[in-house]
Parts: C-alpha cells; sequence; structure tokens
C-alpha cells in the first residue's frame, strides 16, 4: 500500500494541505476566465464523491441526484474553506485505509 500512499498522498509534490490552507479566501473563490468553478468548489465537489464512492454514503448520493454537484455559494470565510481542507485531508486518509482493507 505504501505505493498508492506516495503516489497519491505525499509523493514528489508540494503537500497538498499545506497548499490548499495557505490560499486567501479570494484565491480559493476566484473563477478564472474560461474555468467553469472556482478551488472551492472543485475541492468540495472532490471532498463530496470520495465520501459518497469510498463509503457509499447514500445520502449524499441522493442530494447529488437531486442535482447539488457543486455548492451553491462561495466560502464565506477562511474557517469555512479551512474546515474543507480538513475534511478532505480526513477523507483521503479514510480512503487510503479502506484501499488497504
Amino acid at each position: 500500500m505504501d505505493h498508492y500512499r506516495h503516489m497519491f498522498v505525499d509523493g514528489e509534490f508540494a503537500d497538498r494541505v499545506t497548499i490548499l490552507a495557505g490560499l486567501t479566501l479570494e484565491q480559493v473563490n476566484h473563477v478564472p476566465a474560461g474555468v467553469s468553478h472556482s478551488i472551492f468548489a472543485e475541492l468540495w465537489h472532490l471532498t463530496r464523491w470520495q465520501i459518497i464512492i469510498a463509503f457509499r454514503d447514500e445520502d449524499l448520493y441522493k442530494v447529488w441526484e437531486w442535482g447539488e454537484n457543486f455548492p451553491s455559494t462561495l466560502a464565506q470565510s477562511l474557517e469555512e474553506w479551512h474546515a474543507l481542507v480538513a475534511s478532505y485531508d480526513s477523507s483521503v486518509e479514510k480512503v487510503m485505509d479502506w484501499a488497504a482493507s
């Protein structure tokens, strides 16, 4: 399993959580020209799908079926952003544990 951890979590790249936690609210909410979503929306979406797929979260899947694929608002505070980053990091760890089993 170490090769998966290396490939997805701590390989030859900067620590994702450190990079993400260091962004400003303006940066995470910015939607560049020609791009559909902000960093906040993409991480929100990714984190939701990690939970849906890895943990078979039927409640979140039902929310997705109802059309909630991305957040309806921007991040309102750095605290909200940091909570999302922590949720992402936690779900990555749970996915790695699940995959190892």
